[in-house]
């Protein structure tokens, strides 16, 4: 698994609990009142656990950016995670209510805590990328991050740069100790 997949795991209770929140909170200014109301008492574990994991995230963004390294999280794994997490917990929650995963999956609130959950993902990684420049500039990473880019020139062209000569060639033979002839 990658350093990026990781690091995302770690942004997935929050991220989970904020995007379940949203959805059912949308789905209500909507008027789509959901089949299921109660069993959320998990929510406020995962907002706890996500509020130090979200920090321990952020302060990797930081050292990521004054180390010149890539970003910690990326949009698509975060996305992914949060989405696949919430589907199933949702399919989880109305399957324990009685409720089965044709009627829970056509809800306002399923697609709505979908759309939420992309948001938050959306939402993290661009805080992420923040916390990345400002470790970057605490740690003067713009030259850094600008000598970066720039590319040496492969190998097969460099002999076609023309070096110019620093020492005049005529002047390499009369130096150095004098040649030993054996008879």
């Amino acid at each position: 698994m990658g350093s990026g997949r990781r690091w995302s795991l770690l942004l997935v209770p929050g991220g989970v609990a904020a995007g379940h929140v949203l959805g059912y909170g949308a789905a209500g200014l909507v008027g789509a009142t959901p089949s299921l109301t109660g069993g959320h008492g998990y929510l406020d574990v995962l907002l706890r656990l996500g509020v130090p994991f979200t920090l321990a995230v952020l302060a990797r963004a930081f050292l990521s950016g004054a180390r010149a390294e890539l970003p910690p999280v990326r949009y698509r794994h975060l996305a992914a995670l949060q989405v696949g997490v919430f589907a199933a917990v949702e399919v989880g929650e109305h399957a324990l209510a009685g409720i089965g995963p044709g009627r829970s999956l056509v809800e306002a609130s399923f697609w709505l805590g979908i759309l939420a959950q992309l948001l938050v993902a959306g939402g993290l990684v661009v805080l992420t990328a923040w916390m990345r420049r400002v470790g970057e500039a605490v740690a003067g990473g713009h030259e850094r991050a600008r000598l970066r880019t720039t590319r040496p020139i492969p190998r097969p062209l460099r002999s076609l740069v023309a070096v110019p000569a620093i020492v005049p060639v005529g002047t390499l033979s009369r130096r150095g100790p004098p040649v030993v002839v054996v008879v």
